[in-house]
């Protein structure tokens, strides 16, 4: 079995703004048959023939958009996704689920 057939991507399905769900794609799907190179639109269009919406890729490595895509996560215009945040008594944002020390 070749490299790029046991390697799964990431794609996160975005609905206003939010992160809905993350499914995971073969590599077979996300390489054209003359690159090793992922393309990410190959993808996105994959996911979005069979459940509609808009799919963007997110990985584990944080090597796209920062944060791994988990449901709830925002996505801000220049497609960063981003973990909820909310705002602490003294003012300072902070990603939910922050242990706070007190």
């Amino acid at each position: 079995m070749d490299k790029v057939s046991t390697i799964m991507a990431h794609y996160a399905e975005i609905s206003n703004g939010y992160v809905i769900r993350v499914l995971v794609v073969d590599n077979t799907i996300t390489h054209s048959t003359d690159s090793s190179e992922e393309n990410e639109l190959l993808g996105a269009n994959f996911l979005k023939n069979i459940f509609g919406g808009e799919w963007v890729a997110t990985s584990y490595n944080n090597k796209k958009r920062k944060f791994f895509a988990s449901p709830g996560f925002f996505m801000i215009k220049q497609r960063r996704i981003c973990p909820p945040w909310i705002c602490l008594m003294n003012g300072d944002w902070v990603p939910e689920g922050t242990k706070i020390l007190t």
